[in-house]
């Protein structure tokens, strides 16, 4: 259990960075870069349910706190995976 608990945490930290990354290109990048296109084709299925709750409490608002959301929502899962293997 404990091996598995520290693979989980390795990947929640993978999408975690992978997230960081996302919203620090978005500022920078074009969304037809090849690196950009696949950072968003990784992490889109993660943000794209918190998009769409967002959209439907948060209307008329032009920021999209999506990677946001998606990040802390990993991070609650990672600090929950982490006090379960301890």
């Amino acid at each position: 259990m404990y091996r598995y608990g520290l693979i989980l945490i390795k990947i929640i930290d993978i999408f975690r960075y992978l997230l960081i990354i996302r919203a620090i290109l978005s500022w920078f990048m074009h969304p037809n870069n090849p690196f950009y296109s696949l950072i968003i084709k990784l992490t889109e299925p993660l943000v794209f349910p918190i998009r769409e709750l967002l959209s439907k409490v948060m209307k008329n608002t032009f920021l999209d706190f999506s990677v946001l959301g998606g990040f802390l929502l990993l991070s609650l899962l990672r600090n929950l995976v982490i006090s379960a293997i301890i």
